[in-house]
């Protein structure tokens, strides 16, 4: 159908949204009750969509069926807390990472861990925008997307 190029491609979508989501909890087990996300990463390269847009389009599906289950009282505190570090382009969830790694640690600050998950998939798709891996509309789309579902409204990306 694919051939190799396709098998390639639908591998980097999934490796990408493991890290978009890398700390959404129960991932691994999570993508298992998606059995078509590799047939959906095949239709977006029929698109003619980068691996890593692919993967933050289906990142949003996955992540739909989350916040799905957390309450609304969750979900807002969760907004208010990523609001928080919007300015710094949510560049603390970088740094918490690296302080986890030995550098100079800041002043730490407890978020939930949706909170945790979310700031990060903001932060690294942000990242890959300034580093020209991932066009501005699909982290937009994202951004849009995720702020939309905490605050109770469906997904439009894709």
């Amino acid at each position: 159908m694919f051939g190799w190029t396709g098998f390639k491609y639908r591998t980097q979508v999934i490796v990408d949204i493991h890290s978009i989501l890398i700390f959404v909890p129960e991932l691994k087990k999570l993508l298992k009750t998606f059995p078509n996300l590799r047939r959906s990463a095949g239709e977006f390269r029929k698109l003619g969509k980068t691996e890593l847009e692919a993967a933050a389009y289906l990142s949003v599906v996955v992540l739909e069926s989350v916040l799905a289950h957390v309450p609304e009282d969750g979900r807002n505190q969760t907004l208010a807390e990523l609001t928080r570090f919007e300015n710094d382009r949510f560049r603390w969830f970088r740094d918490q990472l690296a302080n986890e790694s030995g550098m100079p640690a800041k002043a730490m600050t407890e978020v939930l861990p949706l909170t945790f998950a979310l700031g990060f998939a903001f932060w690294y798709l942000g990242h890959s925008v300034r580093e020209n891996r991932l066009p501005e509309m699909a982290y937009r789309e994202f951004l849009t997307d995720v702020v939309g579902m905490l605050q109770g409204k469906k997904a439009t990306a894709g």
